[in-house]
């Protein structure tokens, strides 16, 4: 599929393009996918699974939580600036699938805001948990710079948001209690 689309647009995509980027037959697609929905959530969700991969890999635990914010911040902007192209088409083009797209999106970005939470509220030094519902925020948050920058055309780059995007993520996740808490 990743394939496929460097050639044409997801809407534009037929199942005889993406069987023949992947040399496969279609019996064989139909084996894996129930169409060309199918096959692009999987996409979706392998990508999210690489950029927490990358996350995982990048954070030294036994770092102060900032320092881990940066790390996991260049980790997982430099993922998405690997492939600008796939990662816009990603970004825009889930939404456009309807409940089972919403619900890969959904899926991704509670993995991914999990371990965002996990790793600030768990760091050396961390007095107070982050709320999920800011973890969420965040992830919902870098993915809307990510997808602002790439349709900006060129420039620094996705990966020249690593310093915004820290300090942004810093401020929002700083060691307050949460409201009445």
């Amino acid at each position: 599929m990743a394939q496929a689309l460097e050639q044409r647009r997801y809407a534009e995509l037929t199942i005889a393009d993406v069987v023949a980027a992947a040399a496969v037959s279609r019996r064989t697609f139909y084996e894996h996918f129930d169409g060309k929905a199918a096959c692009f959530i999987a996409l979706y969700e392998a990508s999210g699974a690489r950029c927490l991969a990358a996350l995982r890999g990048a954070v030294d635990a036994a770092r102060p939580w900032h320092s881990q914010v940066r790390q996991a911040v260049a980790a997982y902007l430099g993922t998405m600036a690997a492939d600008p192209a796939l990662t816009r088409t990603l970004l825009v083009e889930v939404m456009q699938l309807g409940p089972p797209g919403l619900a890969a999106r959904r899926r991704v970005h509670a993995a991914l805001a999990g371990w965002i939470g996990a790793v600030i509220s768990g760091s050396p030094g961390r007095r107070h948990p982050l709320p999920p519902a800011l973890a969420l925020a965040l992830v919902g948050g870098l993915h809307e710079l990510v997808l602002e920058r790439l349709e900006a055309g060129p420039g620094d780059g996705v990966a020249g948001l690593v310093d915004t995007a820290t300090d942004w993520v810093l401020r929002v996740a700083a060691d307050t209690a949460a409201p009445g808490g």
